[in-house]
C-alpha cells in the first residue's frame, strides 16, 4: 500500500490548512471504474466498483463488482468480489455503482449490460447485515438500470433512482421499505433520454428528492428536480435550469441538509464546460444557481451539504484531473484545491464527508488504479502548489452521455 503525504491550504483570504493523504486502494488490473463511496464515520470506508476482467475498450467487456473497506480512516484496505458476473459497456460513463448505509447494514446498486440489447439491460442489487463480511445479490429489474443513485435511510428503507431504455424509457425511482424483501418501482418522468446523472436523497422515510438531466434536444438538455413528502404517493416536478445555449445537469448531485435546504452540483456544458451550484430554501420549489468553478470543470460531481452553511464538493476537470471546493457561506463564495494527485484522474469519482473538516475522495486514474484522497482540516499544513497535468488530449477522454437522441 502506497501512500503520499501533501501539506496544503486553501487559497483565499482566510488560510484554511489542512493535510491530503493518497492513498492506492487497489492496483489490480483495469479496476476502479464506476466507483462509489460510503463513510458513515471518520474511520469506516466503503468503496465499491467495478473491475473490467479483460482490457476495457469498445463493446461488452466482463466485468466484476467488488469492496474495498477500510476500518483505519483509509490507510488499509480489504478487497472482496461480491458478483463475477458485472458486464458492462468498456468505455462509456454509465455511473452504474451506488452505495450506502446504515449501521452494518449495507446496500449496493449496480447495473448490469450484457449487450446493446435494452432487453438484457439489469439492474442489481447487492445487501450484507454484517458490514460487508458475507453478500446476497439479487436482480431488481430487467431494461435499465444505468445512472444509478442510492440513499440508505435505515436499515429498511432504501432508494434507488435509475433510468430505463426503450418503450420504457425515463426517471424511475425504486423503493423498499421493509430491508429489500419488497421493491416498488415507479416511473418519474417519462422520456426518451430523461433521467440521466440522477443523484437521490433522502431526510426520512418519506421525504426524498432527485436531481437529474432531461437529454432529449432541443426541447429540454436541461436539470430538473424531483421531490415527494410522502414516499412518492405525490411528486413535484420542478426544472431548475434550462441553458439559452449548451446543455445544463451533466454530472448532477445532490445534497439535502433537511427538509427545506438542498443543493445540487452539476455541469453547464455551452462552449466550454463549468461547474454551478443550485440552492433551495424551500424544498425544491424555487431553485437559484450560481458558478462553483469559472474555468473547465464538470462531467461527474459530488456534493455534500450541512447544516451550518459549510458545503463540499468534488469535480472532474482538464487537464484530467479533480478539484475539491468548500464553502462556508451556503454557496456565496467558495474556496478551491487541485487534487494532488500526479498521474492523469478519470472521469470516475465520488465524495464521503463523515464530518466537517473531513472528506474522503474516491476516484480512478487513467491507468486504472483506484485510489483514495484524504483531506483533513484538523492537520494543519504550509502550501504546496500541485500543478495540474498535461499530458492528454480532449480526444483520449473516456466518452459521455451527454445525450442520446436527436443530436443537434
Amino acid at each position: 500500500m502506497h501512500h503520499l503525504l501533501f501539506a496544503s491550504a486553501f487559497l483565499a483570504s482566510r488560510v484554511l490548512a489542512a493535510t491530503w493523504t493518497i492513498t492506492e486502494v487497489d492496483t489490480s488490473p483495469y479496476t476502479g471504474a464506476e466507483n462509489a463511496i460510503y463513510a458513515p464515520d471518520a474511520s469506516t470506508v466503503y468503496i465499491a466498483y467495478k473491475q473490467f476482467l479483460d482490457p476495457p475498450g469498445t463493446g461488452y467487456i466482463p466485468a466484476a463488482l467488488k469492496l474495498a473497506k477500510s476500518i483505519d480512516g483509509g490507510q488499509g484496505w480489504d478487497l472482496s468480489f461480491i458478483d463475477m458476473d458485472a458486464v458492462q459497456s468498456g468505455d462509456t460513463l454509465e455511473q452504474s455503482v451506488s452505495i450506502g448505509g446504515s449501521g452494518d447494514t449495507i446496500y449496493i446498486a449496480y447495473f448490469v449490460q450484457p449487450s446493446g440489447l435494452f432487453a438484457s439491460y439489469q439492474l442489481r442489487v447487492a445487501k450484507s447485515s454484517d458490514a460487508g463480511a458475507t453478500w446476497t445479490t439479487r436482480g431488481l429489474l430487467s431494461g435499465g438500470g444505468a445512472f444509478n443513485a442510492l440513499k440508505v435511510v435505515d436499515q429498511d428503507t432504501v432508494y434507488i433512482s435509475y433510468i430505463m431504455e426503450g418503450v420504457a424509457s425515463g426517471l424511475y425511482v425504486a423503493q423498499t421499505h421493509d430491508g429489500g424483501d419488497t421493491w416498488n418501482m415507479q416511473l418519474i418522468e417519462s422520456g426518451i433520454g430523461n433521467g440521466l446523472y440522477s443523484s437521490i436523497d433522502a431526510v426520512d422515510t418519506q421525504t426524498v428528492f432527485v436531481s437529474y438531466y432531461n437529454s432529449l434536444y432541443p426541447q429540454h438538455i436541461d436539470l430538473n428536480f424531483a421531490g415527494s413528502t410522502d414516499a412518492l404517493a405525490t411528486v413535484n416536478l420542478v426544472n431548475v435550469e434550462h441553458p439559452v445555449t449548451g446543455f445544463v445537469g451533466l454530472g448532477s448531485a445532490i445534497s439535502a441538509v433537511d427538509n427545506s435546504t438542498i443543493y445540487i452540483t452539476y455541469e453547464l456544458f455551452a462552449g466550454g464546460s463549468q461547474v454551478k451550484l443550485a440552492t433551495s430554501s424551500d424544498g425544491g420549489s424555487t431553485w437559484s444557481s450560481s458558478f462553483i468553478e469559472p474555468d473547465f470543470g464538470g462531467v461527474n460531481t459530488a456534493v455534500k451539504g450541512f447544516a451550518s452553511g459549510t458545503i463540499y464538493t468534488v469535480y472532474w476537470t482538464f487537464p484530467p484531473s479533480a478539484k475539491l471546493a468548500k464553502s462556508e457561506d451556503r454557496g456565496s463564495t467558495w474556496t478551491r484545491m487541485l487534487v494532488p494527485e500526479p498521474a492523469l484522474i478519470e472521469i470516475f469519482l465520488d465524495l464521503a464527508v463523515p464530518q466537517e473538516g473531513l472528506a474522503y475522495f474516491s476516484y480512478a486514474t487513467r491507468d486504472r488504479v483506484l485510489k483514495l484522497a484524504i483531506f483533513d482540516e484538523s492537520v494543519e499544513g504550509s502550501l504546496e502548489p500541485v500543478m495540474p497535468p498535461t499530458r492528454s488530449t480532449r480526444e483520449d477522454r473516456v466518452p459521455v452521455r451527454r445525450h442520446v437522441a436527436f443530436k443537434p
